[in-house]
């Protein structure tokens, strides 16, 4: 889905993407989305400090980048709870720039999943199986886009701001069904 929203994107945006999804099909996965401005983020819960340095310079420098605050699509249907990364980017680059980034939410929501017996097997598994199984499961995509959100409007703490940034994005987002 991110490939088919850069179409309408003047500059083509960068966007950050779990590094276990770049190695899904042995790399596969990674030449077909490296060249579209894939940037591979260690998800663990030490790792990801190059990668969020690397977002900092590329917002201060105005250059758009999509981010998946969830860390993770899951294949169950199921919300995760966003990561601190987004927020912590956008309070530093709003920083480092002298003025506020805009955080325009989207939410991607299709409305069939494979369910829970997916959480039980492998990431690559999931998405091996989701890849096979595309024509049922992604399917229907419906992309809701919230009202942007600037920086100047979250607290200055990305501890706090990270709450307030999912509860807005999530307040346009269709519920499961």
């Amino acid at each position: 889905p991110v490939i088919g929203l850069m179409i309408g994107v003047r500059a083509r945006p960068r966007y950050f993407i779990a590094r276990g999804v770049l190695r899904f099909g042995r790399g596969l996965a990674a030449l077909v989305l490296g060249p579209a401005g894939a940037v591979a983020v260690d998800l663990r819960p030490s790792g990801g400090r190059r990668e969020l340095a690397a977002g900092v310079r590329l917002l201060a420098a105005g250059e758009r980048l999509v981010v998946f605050p969830e860390g993770w699509a899951h294949m169950d249907g199921r919300h995760g709870t966003f990561k601190r990364g987004a927020a912590y980017m956008a309070a530093r680059a709003a920083r480092r720039r002298g003025s506020p980034i805009s955080i325009v939410p989207l939410h991607l929501h299709y409305p069939r999943h494979p369910g829970a017996w997916m959480t039980r097997v492998r990431p690559s598994m999931q998405y091996f199986l989701t890849a096979i199984g595309f024509w049922r499961y992604r399917r229907g995509v419906t992309a809701v886009i919230g009202p942007p959100i600037s920086t100047e409007t979250l607290p200055a703490s990305w501890d706090e701001a990270t709450p307030v940034l999912e509860a807005r994005s999530r307040a346009r987002a269709p519920s499961r069904l």
